[in-house]
Order: C-alpha cells, then structure tokens, then sequence
C-alpha cells in the first residue's frame, strides 16, 4: 500500500461532499430543464485532471469543450446537409483541429476538452439523438457552477489572518 492511499473510513466520509455536489448540479441543471447532465460530468471530471483550476477553466477547458461540440455537429449534420462535400468539409476541419494540436496552435480553442467532447459526442448512438443546444447549455451551467465553487472554496480555505489584514487595508 502507498503512503497516498486514504482509508475507505476517509474515502466514505469524503463521498459525502462530493455526492452532494454532484446532487446539487444535477439538481440546477434539471431546474433549468436541462437533462443531458452527462455532458456536465464530462467538464467536471476533465477539470479536475486539471486540478481544478479556475484558469483552466475558463481559458482553455470552456472554449475547448464549446469548439469540441461544435465541430461534432458539424460532422454529423453537415454530410446530411450537402452529402459528400459536407463530409469532405468535416475531414477537413478535423485535419485542421489535429494540426493545430501537433503545431501548438490554438491552444485556448484545440486542446483536450476539445477532443474528449468531440471523441465523445460523435459515438454513433450518442450522434444520433445527440441536442447539441442542450449540450452547450449544460457546459455553461457546469462551468458557472465549478467557476462559483472554486470561487467559494478558495474564500473558504483563505486563512483568517489575510480577511484582517485586507480589512485592515
């Protein structure tokens, strides 16, 4: 066993705050009648590999997501629209997509959330009933709520000393 390893006392007692956090997410989303929370669970999980910076949220986890949706309806609508010069169209903004991630370009727009929600939403049997508006909507929703969370833990976890002092200012 590694010295990183939590009991499963301390792994059930930490259960706690996150599935109340996940409870209270899915509880705004499904107030808002947004019901493809999934899409929310994939920001959530892909913001913490990113240590759950509120930076990386905003600067490349939000746009990346938001362009990685785009581009899978575009794959999927666009053939139907224009058949073959629609698909030809998709392979090309692909292609694009993948050089900018071997050139370093874009990075703010073409990065991991960018392929994860691109990867994911273009799985045939989610592409197929797939509500790319409602989609967008929830990774709004998901990035307000992780952005407010972050917010508030960061205040919460200042210490005491700092509030005097910036009331002392």
């Amino acid at each position: 066993m590694e010295k990183d390893n939590m009991s499963f006392r301390k792994a059930f007692l930490l259960m706690i705050p996150v599935i109340a956090f996940l409870a209270l997410y899915t509880a705004i989303n499904l107030m808002l009648g947004l019901k493809e929370v999934w899409i929310g669970f994939l920001l959530l999980w892909y913001w913490g590999e990113k240590n759950a910076s509120l930076e990386a949220l905003l600067k490349t986890i939000f746009p990346g997501a938001v362009i990685g949706v785009a581009v899978a309806y575009i794959l999927h609508t666009l053939p139907d629209l224009i058949g073959t010069s629609g698909l030809i169209i998709s392979l090309i903004i692909v292609l694009f997509i993948v050089m900018c991630t071997f050139a370093g370009r874009f990075k703010m727009y073409v990065n991991g959330a960018t392929f994860l929600y691109l990867t994911v939403i273009s799985i045939p049997m989610i592409a197929e009933k797939a509500n790319y508006f409602e989609y967008l909507m929830v990774i709004v929703v998901g990035c307000v709520y992780l952005g407010l969370s972050s917010w508030l833990m960061k205040l919460i976890s200042k210490p005491k000393n700092d509030k005097i002092e910036s009331l002392d200012s």
